[in-house]
């Protein structure tokens, strides 16, 4: 796997290729919703909002558990990050697309 400063790079380049994903995936769903679907958006924000802390608190627990010294940890956290955040993209994408494309 390498060196922990080096994983720790890679993995936060994937975080920010995954989290801008995500926010395209979010900011387009949320522009599709923003004037007939005012239920559905605030629905989606809190459903958002509370995906965010899971994300947080899991992928602290998972670098915790899967880190052992401390390097490793922020990198498995960030690696846990980027994949729930691609995972949650391609579902927001998912939604857009079954219901306005």
């Amino acid at each position: 796997m390498g060196s922990a400063y080096w994983t720790g790079c890679m993995a936060l380049k994937g975080s920010q290729t995954a989290e801008a994903r995500l926010n395209a995936a979010y900011q387009k769903l949320m522009a599709t919703l923003k004037n007939d679907y005012e239920s559905e958006r605030k629905k989606l924000i809190a459903a958002q909002r509370t995906w965010i802390k899971y994300r947080q608190e899991y992928c602290e627990v998972e670098g915790e558990i899967k880190g052992g010294a401390r390097e490793w940890q922020s990198t498995y956290t960030t690696e846990c990050r980027a994949d729930l955040a691609s995972g949650r993209a391609t579902e927001l994408e998912k939604l857009h697309k079954s219901r306005f494309e």
